[in-house]
């Protein structure tokens, strides 16, 4: 069966879906400079003015509450120089909306994934400016960011002359905390492995050492209460140590580790914890430097 979505905003194109549209964000998304576990929603109904998977009219209500709650979206855009009829789809942090001196409503957007047409195509992580009737439609992924992407001002952006909504960490934890309490978003990472048998993970080529563990601003310090580290040995060998970061193993679990997808063997998690508990340590069991590895799956 097919349905056919007449969009009559700002854009007079219309959609035609098989089914209806999956935009699976956090499985194309990878934050590599974030450790903080992202959440995905598991009550759709919770926001029922922007529902998920649904092309939706821009409007300062909807940008007020993925701001406010730190919502991935999904948005068609047709900049000045596009001679795409349809826009191009571009999937962003939302992060400062306001006025320009002329007027104008502005997005400014941390642009994760997509296309821009002034740097002659796909892009990945960069800030972009988007005017908003420029916006010809938006979709909330149904995925939710956790940190401030590098580069964020908090004091305002200059090419904003009145700030009317602006992204403010806080509010936003304490806004994705109330949703998980009522159990309507689910953590990715699961909060606690155990009985794991496989873990892939991505080296990040850098030895973390327990009495500097913010050298180097691996591990970003202000976020320290958020960020889960497991620390594992080798079974058979002399292999290093390794500190997994972004999730929970049980001590004693046994399980093959992958780093880059190559096999490196079995390791047994020795201990997890926060990583601002690393401040009240000097070693994990006589070890004080260990391999750092980011946590992409388990099984």
């Amino acid at each position: 069966m097919i349905y056919r979505h007449k969009l009559l905003y700002n854009s007079n194109r219309e959609l035609c879906f098989l089914r209806k549209p999956k935009y699976n964000i956090t499985k194309k998304i990878n934050e590599d400079s974030s450790f903080v576990p992202r959440f995905t929603i598991k009550n759709e109904e919770i926001f029922s003015n922007f529902p998920t998977n649904t092309p939706m009219k821009l409007s300062q209500e909807l940008l007020e509450t993925a701001i406010t709650h730190g919502m991935i979206l999904q948005i068609d855009y047709k900049g000045e120089e596009d001679d795409n009829f349809s826009g191009h789809e571009r999937t962003i942090y939302p992060m400062v909306y306001g006025k320009t001196k002329e007027n104008k409503g502005v997005l400014r957007g941390y642009h994760l994934k997509g296309w821009s047409v002034s740097n002659g195509g796909n892009i990945d992580k960069e800030w972009r400016m988007f005017r908003t009737d420029r916006i010809l439609n938006v979709v909330f992924t149904g995925s939710f960011f956790r940190l401030a992407p590098n580069g964020y001002n908090e004091s305002g952006d200059k090419g904003i002359s009145k700030i009317i909504y602006q992204a403010d960490f806080n509010t936003i934890r304490n806004n994705q905390s109330k949703l998980l309490q009522k159990n309507e978003i689910d953590e990715q990472d699961r909060v606690i492995l155990s009985k794991i048998h496989n873990i892939e993970t991505k080296d990040l080529n850098y030895n973390l050492k327990i009495f500097k563990p913010w050298e180097g601003n691996v591990i970003p310090k202000k976020d320290a209460k958020n960020i889960r580290i497991t620390f594992a040995k080798p079974i058979v060998g002399t292999g290093q140590w390794v500190a997994i970061i972004g999730t929970s193993i049980v001590p004693g679990n046994i399980f093959k580790l992958k780093i880059n997808d190559k096999i490196e063997g079995s390791y047994k998690s020795v201990k997890y914890l926060m990583a601002n508990e690393l401040d009240s340590l000097n070693t994990i069991e006589q070890q004080s430097e260990f391999k750092s590895l980011l946590f992409l799956k388990g099984n």
